[in-house]
């Protein structure tokens, strides 16, 4: 969601709301202000510690979610079909914008937490944890290239390709149709999914080495 955020955004404003190329370029740094705030101060506050990280990061979702599926109303402006003012739309995808960067940020120390624990435990001397570390972040990486062709693509077909969206309704500032008010609908959803996962601790549990064994 937060990619498909990431990417509407100066479109909406430019296209819907009528801002000039300038205003549109100076939301998008806005965004991604907000995202890069995220990402530094998030794992500061996470100080290193799985449990503090994990909190934090289903408090990220939780809220993420929230303003997905609330978005509609905002966006559509119901119950009249017409866009409001953009300061709601605009504090809505700033404030994602921050979730996302925090969430990111969390990604590599939490891999950490799971995957190299055991780095500093005599008991596991034996044992060399980064290529397993590797693995597990390039494939993070690999899941998050993936998102980040999925919710833009998804979110662009939903604004511009709903066939109920003509020019006029562009012009008039209307809503871009259902398609795009159900793409935030999934997008909360699935923001939803990743929420619940988190409150089970051991839903993802950490990596256990074998141990070495002691000769007789």
């Amino acid at each position: 969601p937060g990619f498909g955020l990431k990417l509407m955004a100066s479109p909406v404003v430019y296209f819907t709301y009528g801002f000039s190329d300038a205003a549109s370029t100076a939301f998008t740094c806005l965004y991604l202000a907000a995202y890069g705030l995220g990402r530094f101060f998030t794992p500061v506050l996470s100080r290193e510690r799985f449990d503090r990280a994990r909190r934090i990061y289903q408090y990220y979702s939780l809220i993420s979610a929230v303003f997905l599926l609330v978005s509609p109303a905002t966006i559509n402006g119901l119950p009249s079909d017409r866009w409001p003012a953009p300061l709601p739309f605009c504090c809505m995808v700033v404030a994602q914008g921050f979730l996302l960067g925090g969430i990111k940020g969390l990604m590599p120390g939490v891999l950490r937490h799971l995957w190299c624990w055991m780095a500093e435990d005599p008991q596991y001397a034996h044992y060399d944890p980064l290529p397993a570390f590797n693995l597990v972040l390039g494939m993070n990486n690999l899941a998050l290239c993936l998102a980040a062709a999925i919710g833009p693509g998804t979110a662009w077909v939903a604004y511009v390709g709903s066939p109920d969206v003509s020019q006029a309704d562009l012009d008039s500032g209307r809503a871009t149709g259902k398609d795009f008010e159900y793409w935030y609908y999934a997008a909360g959803v699935v923001q939803l999914i990743a929420a619940g996962v988190l409150v089970f601790p051991n839903m993802v549990p950490r990596f256990e080495p074998p141990v070495a064994k002691v000769p007789l």
